[in-house]
C-alpha cells in the first residue's frame, strides 16, 4: 500500500496530514457557528483589529 507514496512520506505521514486537515475542517465550521454570536470578524480572531477600538474615547 506504500508503493504509490512519495519515498519521504510514510502511511503515518499520511495519517498525521489526513487528521490535521480534519482539524482544520472542523475550525472552519465552529469559527461560522461563533462568528455571529462572539465576535465582528469573519475569521473570530484579534489579529489585524484595530488596537484602539476598545479604548475608552479620550474627553
Amino acid at each position: 500500500s506504500d508503493d504509490n507514496l512519495p519515498p519521504d512520506l510514510t502511511t503515518t505521514d499520511w495519517a498525521i496530514f489526513r487528521e490535521i486537515d480534519d482539524i482544520r475542517s472542523d475550525n472552519v465550521a465552529v469559527v461560522e457557528e461563533d462568528a455571529t454570536s462572539t465576535c465582528d470578524s469573519t475569521y473570530c480572531s484579534d489579529l489585524g483589529r484595530d488596537p484602539f477600538d476598545d479604548a475608552l474615547p479620550t474627553p
